[in-house]
């Protein structure tokens, strides 16, 4: 492996552990309108953004609705549940970060969230990193914009980018950009992941050896 000169790192499932918070949320809002969702119809929107969610199921149902007062209903309610209880991280992620950024690592976060909720999520989260979102480039993953975007805004070459994601949608976008991907399984099932280059449960994976390993720096 080449030395990598940055990380991109999704947010939601990557970097917070939120999906079970995004799952209530949704289902909030469905339960109102009398939709039930499986947990494998969930799975297969994961790491799509909310608007699109929101389209499929409804469409799927027949159902006409405002899908921006829908969404902006679903953050009430997401907002009321990390106002109560906060945004956990995903094991190992603050010591990792930490890692790379004293060995010179370029790092940012490359989400298909909004701005509004992922502004909010990193302040609630006590995280300050520059991101781009969808709101950036318009087109969500598995569109490969985001992080194409994420590395002109580092300085770097596509191939010297390492992108870390929980998403089937994710990695696609990923490699569509011409980037490495590490699959993180802490919320998501392994299989979801096989397309990965590599698959981690946590950050806890990377002891010093792994890091430098990892890196190319050793």
């Amino acid at each position: 492996m080449n030395i990598m000169k940055s990380v991109i790192f999704d947010l939601d499932g990557t970097i917070l552990d939120t999906e079970q918070l995004h799952r209530i949320t949704f289902n909030r809002v469905l339960d109102e309108l009398g939709v039930k969702l499986s947990q494998e119809k969930w799975d297969s929107f994961r790491g799509l953004g909310a608007i699109r969610i929101f389209k499929t199921i409804f469409e799927e149902n027949n159902i006409d609705v405002d899908l921006v007062e829908i969404n902006s209903r679903r953050d009430k309610y997401f907002d009321e549940l990390i106002m109560k209880d906060g945004i956990p991280l995903v094991k190992g992620f603050k010591e990792f970060y930490n890692s790379l950024i004293e060995k010179g690592i370029k790092v940012i976060i490359g989400t298909s969230g909004r701005r509004i909720n992922v502004s909010e999520e990193l302040e609630l989260s006590h995280l300050n990193l520059e991101y781009v979102c969808v709101d950036d480039v318009g087109k969500a993953k598995p569109e490969p914009d985001i992080f194409l975007l994420c590395a002109k805004r580092l300085g770097v070459d596509v191939k010297d980018c390492i992108v870390f994601e929980d998403s089937g949608a994710g990695i696609i976008a990923a490699h569509r950009a011409g980037m490495q991907v590490v699959g993180v399984s802490a919320t998501t099932d392994k299989d979801e992941l096989k397309e990965a280059d590599l698959i981690v449960k946590d950050y806890t994976y990377f002891d010093e050896q792994r890091i430098n390993e990892f890196l190319g720096l050793k």
